[in-house]
């Protein structure tokens, strides 16, 4: 009998450590899988800190950038224009600004086909843009692109129906293509406007008549 009994208590005493057991593994594993959760998270967040600080590291650098293009164009510097807008578009490549002063600097140094390349996009990006239309128009008609000048000039003149120079710079344009009387039409309101170079366009198409 007491066999019997021995035997019952050594039978539950195997159950209670192997539960025991058990429970204690399972319990292992889900500490195991919450500190991975956290070891992720946290890895995460310190991979999220980093690309911020990163961005705002490029973005003051971008500024400095600016700061120094834009004392190049106060001192007429267009090598110096060309580097820093030029840095600055490495980073930012819709950078209107950067588009519209190394378009400009470009031209001033008669790389035309570059300097039409960047106003082009800024007028893309910004087709509200006088200024990045009426230095496209200047470089089209300095490569003999006269039909593509007018075109850019409409554009100026959309946005400033009384700008006398856009339209005396479009009445040569428009006289260069064969469009005498445009270009009379055109030359007539600048003088009206006030003009004195339209003026003499105007009197000097009037007497091809």
């Amino acid at each position: 009998m007491w066999k019997w009994i021995v035997g019952v208590l050594v039978l539950g005493l195997l159950v209670c450590v192997g539960v025991l057991s058990g429970g204690g593994w399972y319990a292992f594993q889900q500490w195991r899988a919450e500190q991975q959760v956290k070891l992720e998270a946290e890895q995460a967040q310190a991979l999220a800190s980093e690309q911020v600080a990163r961005q705002e590291a490029e973005r003051a650098q971008r500024v400095d950038l600016v700061t120094t293009g834009r004392a190049a164009v106060a001192a007429g510097d267009d090598r110096a224009v060309i580097d820093a807008f030029g840095d600055v578009l490495t980073g930012d490549p819709a950078n209107t600004e950067a588009l519209l002063a190394r378009g400009r600097a470009y031209a001033h140094t008669d790389q035309l086909a570059l300097a039409e390349s960047d106003l082009r996009e800024l007028v893309r990006l910004k087709g509200e843009d006088k200024e990045g239309w009426e230095s496209l128009a200047w470089v089209l008609g300095r490569q003999g692109n006269d039909a593509e000048a007018e075109d850019a000039l409409d554009h100026v003149l959309k946005l400033d129906p009384e700008n006398a120079k856009a339209l005396r710079d479009r009445a040569n344009a428009r006289f260069r293509t064969g469009d005498s009387a445009g270009a009379r039409e055109d030359a007539d309101r600048a003088c009206k406007l006030g003009l004195a170079d339209g003026c003499t366009l105007s009197e000097r198409l009037s007497g091809m008549r």
